[in-house]
């Protein structure tokens, strides 16, 4: 939807950006907040503050494990810092719609979605702030991205 808004109405899409580039990563957090502490009833999985922290924490270690070995990686090919990124980033969030269709629809275990939507709401955030940080870095210090 949006590169077919950027397509037909490029001033538009010019006036969104700056406002969307906060507000989806916002909501979607929110989204992910009440799928967490919901009642199964309710559409959640109902996970305690326990869990939620348990699992965030692992969570981030495998996800920024998981991004610096990509980022390694294009170091290791030569790739520009824009394709780095594109890999740390895919990492970062792409096991995540699968892991939740995996055990929501197919398994239809509520357990198994736990440690799915925590990963997506922790790695979500983790995935942006590590991908601007090395962006940052390499500006910074290696002189690989036009500012």
């Amino acid at each position: 939807v949006g590169m077919f808004i950027r397509s037909k109405l490029p001033k538009i899409a010019d006036t969104l950006r700056p406002i969307l580039k906060y507000a989806l990563p916002a909501l979607l957090f929110l989204i992910f907040a009440i799928k967490i502490f919901a009642p199964a009833d309710k559409g959640g999985i109902s996970a305690t503050l326990n869990e939620v922290t348990e699992q965030g924490i692992w969570s981030l270690l495998v996800n920024f494990s998981g991004m610096f070995l990509g980022y390694l990686l294009g170091m290791a090919f030569k790739i520009d810092i824009k394709d780095k990124v594109t890999i740390m980033v895919e990492v970062g969030l792409q096991n995540t719609a699968l892991a939740l269709y995996i055990s929501g629809n197919i398994l239809k275990n509520s357990d198994m979605q736990k440690p799915a939507i925590v990963y997506a709401m922790f790695t979500f955030i983790s995935t942006m702030l590590f991908a601007w940080l090395i962006r940052e870095f390499n500006i910074r210090y290696i002189k690989d991205v036009k500012k």
